[in-house]
C-alpha cells in the first residue's frame, strides 16, 4: 500500500492498521506500507520495492 496524500510526519498506528486491513480485506497475501516519494512500478520490480521498504 502506498498512501500518497496525507503523510506529513508519517502514518499512526491506527493508519498503517487500516492499510493492511483494507489489503486483507481485498485478498493480499503479504502487505507493504510505504510512505514516501511515489513508486514508479514499471522501472522497479516487487521484489526490489520490497527489500527497500524492508531496508528502512
Amino acid at each position: 500500500m502506498h498512501q500518497l496524500e496525507k503523510t506529513d510526519g508519517g502514518l499512526s498506528d491506527i493508519e498503517e492498521r487500516v492499510l493492511r486491513e483494507l489489503a486483507s480485506g481485498m485478498g493480499a497475501r503479504e502487505v507493504l506500507i510505504h510512505t514516501g516519494s511515489k513508486i514508479n512500478v514499471r522501472a522497479q520490480s516487487y521484489d526490489d520495492i520490497k527489500a527497500k521498504i524492508k531496508a528502512t
